[in-house]
C-alpha cells in the first residue's frame, strides 16, 4: 500500500479530525464508513476502514432497500411495471448503477 504524505490536520474540541477530500477520495472513503482507531505502540494512530451502515432491512427473512422518506408507497402494479422494465438489460443496468453497486471491475459487464 501507497502511503500517502499529509502536512497536517488539526482536532477541534470535540475529538473531530477531518480527512482531506483529495486523500479521502483516492483511499475511497465516504460518509457512512465505519473505522477502527488502532493505537500503535511508539508511532501515533492508524484508521481502518471496517465496514459500511448497510442500507438493507431484514424483515423475515428478505432483504430490502428501504424507500426515502415521503416516497409514495409502490401498489402492485407499479412493482409489477418497475419488474418488467428491469428485465430489460437497459434498464436494470441504470437501476444498478443508480443504485451504486457497479464498481470499475464490472463497469464493461
Amino acid at each position: 500500500m501507497d502511503t500517502i504524505e499529509i502536512d497536517e490536520v488539526s482536532m477541534d474540541k470535540s475529538g473531530r479530525v477531518v480527512i482531506p477530500k483529495d486523500v479521502r477520495q483516492k483511499l475511497g472513503l465516504h460518509t457512512g464508513i465505519i473505522m477502527k482507531l488502532v493505537q500503535i505502540a511508539g508511532k501515533g494512530l492508524q484508521l481502518i476502514p471496517v465496514y459500511e451502515k448497510s442500507a438493507l432491512v431484514e424483515d423475515g427473512g428478505l432483504f430490502y432497500k428501504p424507500a426515502p422518506a415521503g416516497a409514495a408507497p409502490m401498489n402492485r402494479e407499479a412493482v409489477r411495471d418497475r419488474m418488467t422494465a428491469l428485465r430489460n438489460p437497459v434498464a436494470r443496468r441504470r437501476a444498478i448503477e443508480e443504485a451504486g453497486l457497479l464498481d470499475a471491475d464490472n463497469a464493461d459487464q
